[in-house]
């Protein structure tokens, strides 16, 4: 069990538990829990990074994309990472990103840079909120 937001968990992902071959599914408490393979990404054992990316494409928003099938399910099927609100805030998130990309890509003194590099850390760590993103976001700015 992980946590996920209110609404993932409530309007998504529910009781959902996809496998890949339903017929490995551990009915039992003999059942090998190895043999399921799991659609839903776990970000404990797996990096996201890996089955999902990001798609700047479109204007004031930027929506989640699976690069393979566990990502497109675990985008399009069990999470609400392509909420409307969800994609609103990661807009929002670019504001701040783009303000600290270019602190670090340009020439700035000593004391701003330290900071954009403070608020670099900051956004990627794993316990901040859309780490995924804008690690993703900053790989492609070139700041990683």
């Amino acid at each position: 069990m992980l946590i996920a937001c209110k609404k993932c968990n409530q309007d998504y992902k529910k009781s959902k538990f996809p496998l890949r071959d339903e017929s490995e599914r551990a009915w039992g408490e003999n059942s090998d829990l190895g043999k399921e393979e799991p659609i839903l990404i776990n970000p404990l054992e797996e990096d996201p990074e890996g089955f999902i990316e990001y798609d700047f494409s479109m204007k004031d928003m930027v929506k989640a994309v699976g690069k393979c099938e566990r990502g497109r399910r675990t985008v399009n099927e069990l999470t609400g990472i392509n909420d409307m609100e969800v994609m609103n805030e990661r807009v929002g998130k670019i504001r701040h990103y783009r303000m600290c990309a270019l602190a670090l890509g340009n020439g700035v003194n000593d004391e701003l840079r330290t900071e954009a590099e403070r608020c670099l850390r900051e956004y990627i760590s794993s316990c901040s909120p859309f780490s995924g993103f804008a690690r993703f976001y900053f790989k492609k700015m070139g700041c990683l």
